[in-house]
């Protein structure tokens, strides 16, 4: 949660601030996570203007490689996580979010007090977990990618790159 805070799940996150403050690729770009019991998905998500994609594509991929290559400065963490430390409370006063905590204690088999000690645990969170998750769980070099656009003004930038292996697929997923 601390991770995907500092990439993309917060307005000051590394990828909000870098394609739309710094390069004006996007009006706004997050990350969120997908978990599973086994396997889970980590997907970034925005729209971009169309002759920016292929460097907003790199720019993304760079910060998620990012993550897994440099340690989160402290100030920086202690920021991301003070501000989901100081969220909770609101994050909880809908019967709909409450009724995904008690979801989640259900799903993940956690005790039933979890929540009770949450933000302290969070709040307690350190630089060097934090990155022991990241470079255990993040994959950096086996990502997936799907841009929609106007394959004829995308492909040939995207292709320049080098990011990888391109597949063009129509509208019928052909």
């Amino acid at each position: 949660l601390a991770l995907n805070h500092v990439l993309g799940g917060a307005v000051s996150s590394r990828l909000n601030t870098n394609l739309r403050e710094k390069r004006g690729f996007t009006y706004g770009i997050f990350s969120g996570l997908d978990l599973r019991a086994g396997a889970g998905a980590y997907q970034v998500s925005s729209e971009v203007r169309t002759n920016a994609t292929d460097s907003a594509l790199v720019e993304a991929i760079g910060e998620y490689r990012r993550l897994v290559s440099e340690p989160i400065p402290d100030p920086e963490l202690h920021g991301h996580v003070n501000n989901l430390v100081s969220g909770f409370p609101s994050s909880v006063q809908t019967v709909q979010a409450l009724t995904n905590r008690i979801d989640a204690l259900t799903v993940w088999g956690l005790p039933v007090d979890f929540y009770a000690t949450y933000r302290e645990r969070l709040a307690a969170l350190t630089a060097d977990e934090v990155r022991r998750v990241a470079t255990s769980r993040l994959t950096p070099d086996n990502l997936i990618i799907v841009v929609a656009g106007d394959v004829a003004k995308i492909e040939a930038p995207i292709r320049a790159r080098n990011l990888g292996q391109v597949e063009v697929w129509d509208a019928n997923g052909n």
